[in-house]
């Protein structure tokens, strides 16, 4: 979180984004401006890595090869959401929405 935020900082998306326009186009007109795509572009294959590393370790440290497949279940997105949006106390899920919301996301 803080290299992505050190990369770009939701001031400078704030500032480079023009909410007067309809949704699609302010989308594409953020998109549009090369170091923001750049900084997201950089900050997602961050997210992918980590993401892989976090899997890759819960496998390892569960001891996932000893699983015989039969036990393996795939779990669709609406089943995995009930899951862990049902844990309210630990690092909540929360939509964009929700997160505006709360207060608790915005810039200083």
């Amino acid at each position: 979180m803080h290299a992505t935020q050190k990369r770009l900082s939701p001031t400078t998306i704030i500032k480079a984004d023009d909410p007067s326009l309809g949704p699609k186009t302010r989308a594409e007109a953020l998109w549009n401006k090369i170091p923001i795509r750049n900084a997201t572009i950089a900050s997602l294959g961050d997210s992918v890595e980590l993401l892989a590393d976090l899997w890759s370790s819960a496998w390892k440290t569960g001891n996932g090869n000893a699983i015989p497949k039969a036990k393996l279940v795939e779990f669709s997105e609406k089943d995995l959401e009930k899951i862990y949006r049902k844990e309210k106390g630990f690092v909540p899920s929360l939509s964009l929405a929700e997160m505006a919301q709360s207060g608790k996301f915005e810039p200083k």
